[in-house]
């Protein structure tokens, strides 16, 4: 109770001030900043008011700055960034306004920086350390964020937790997501690099079967035809599918407004520390792996091989399909891992969400049934068509190989 006592800070000797938990009213006394030894401030858990002074950050050998949990007001101070030997710094749970110092940025030795539950806006630094240890990184970059406009919300790609308006956190995955969208979407490109390199070097010749590198069950087959309506089924079809697996997509971007990211991490007041509810593990990504695998593994091996005899015969209708059916697997993989990290919180979440994307990948063979049904005299023509198509090319081949 009370106010911080004024003579404190004529203790020229002080290393640590903690007088957190004590519902302390007032102001933070600016004499902080002339002791030379402070290494340590706990003011935490108070009524402190009014704005965290400037000078006390002349304190050149402060550490441990926590003022978390009390009704501080106006912006963090830009001198915030001489704390040079900072390793932790605590500043949420209060009423704070304005942007975050870039500053911070340069800030190596920091383990711990926490800014969420005020009103803080704009773009977050990015945060590094020296020996490249995990930094405890909390900022309101969730949603919803309806505690400021739009064009305020904070934006925070290497925070390592993002927490919304409503008091509730998440792991920011948004940043590791991206990349590995990016690594993920290059790899049909460099699979065709690689065909055509080792084409060219004569590593491999007119190895494979054309008609083993193709499904009769799936509307894609259509693309090996001539009709104009079976090429117009295909595309329209991979534009269903590619369109299903974006709005996935996009509920699994923890910065979305329509996010379906399940925020199972709660960051309270009273402690450094986040706790998180979910209960997914290894066991069920493990399951999710083995299920994704078998759904997804006949196609990928299609793509493949698709590519391979597209480069060896320079067949620029197969180089089509066989890249089109690549991406569009590629992509069921990567929103199936994306949208469960950002839903799945148990094992059983992982499993079932794998099954409902995944299901999605078989559109195309659910489509073709469809047609099979309306004119299935019409629908048997295309596969006779394809299978005919895709004999002739392998007689080409063989001729190739005997000439």
């Amino acid at each position: 109770m009370g106010q911080i006592p004024v003579g404190i800070v004529d203790c020229m000797h002080l290393k640590s001030v903690d007088m957190s938990q004590n519902s302390l009213t007032g102001f933070i006394p600016i004499g902080f900043g002339e002791i030379n030894h402070l290494e340590v401030i706990k003011l935490d858990e108070n009524r402190l008011r009014g704005s965290i002074p400037a000078e006390i950050f002349n304190a050149q050998h402060l550490r441990t700055f926590f003022v978390q949990s009390n009704d501080l007001t106006s912006s963090i101070p830009n001198e915030i960034t001489k704390m040079v030997n900072a390793a932790q710094i605590a500043l949420d749970h209060n009423s704070l306004k304005g942007s975050i110092p870039l500053g911070l940025g340069n800030l190596t030795k920091l383990s711990l920086l926490h800014l969420h539950q005020n009103f803080l806006s704009g773009t977050a630094p990015s945060l590094s350390t020296d020996d490249d240890s995990q930094i405890s990184y909390i900022v309101d970059c969730g949603n919803p964020a309806y505690l400021l406009p739009k064009q305020q919300q904070i934006l925070c790609p290497t925070c390592t937790i993002c927490c919304n308006s409503d008091g509730m956190c998440q792991e920011n995955m948004s940043f590791h997501v991206m990349i590995f969208a990016g690594v993920l979407f290059a790899v049909p490109f460099v699979i065709v690099l690689l065909f055509f390199t080792l084409s060219k070097a004569k590593v491999f010749q007119r190895t494979r079967d054309p008609t083993q590198i193709y499904s009769d069950n799936s509307v894609y087959c259509f693309i090996f035809t001539k009709n104009f309506w079976a090429w117009i089924i295909h595309l329209s079809t991979a534009m269903i599918q590619f369109m299903l697996f974006w709005i996935y997509l996009q509920a699994s971007n923890l910065q979305s407004k329509t996010t379906d990211w399940q925020f199972t991490i709660r960051c309270p007041n009273n402690t450094v520390d986040c706790e998180n509810s979910s209960t997914r593990s290894w066991v069920g990504w493990t399951l999710f792996a083995i299920i994704t695998v078998s759904f997804l593994g006949a196609d990928l091996s299609q793509g493949f091989m698709q590519l391979h005899v597209a480069i060896a015969n320079r067949d620029l209708k197969i180089f089509f399909s066989g890249f089109l059916l690549l991406s569009l697997t590629l992509m069921a993989f990567y929103a199936s891992i994306a949208y469960n990290l950002a839903l799945a919180s148990t094992n059983t979440d992982l499993i079932m969400n794998a099954v409902i994307l995944l299901f999605i990948n078989d559109l195309d063979e659910q489509i073709l049934h469809i047609v099979e049904t309306l004119d299935p005299k019409w629908a048997q023509q295309q596969i006779d068509s394809v299978r005919a198509t895709m004999e002739s090319k392998r007689d080409v081949r063989m001729n190739y190989c005997f000439s």
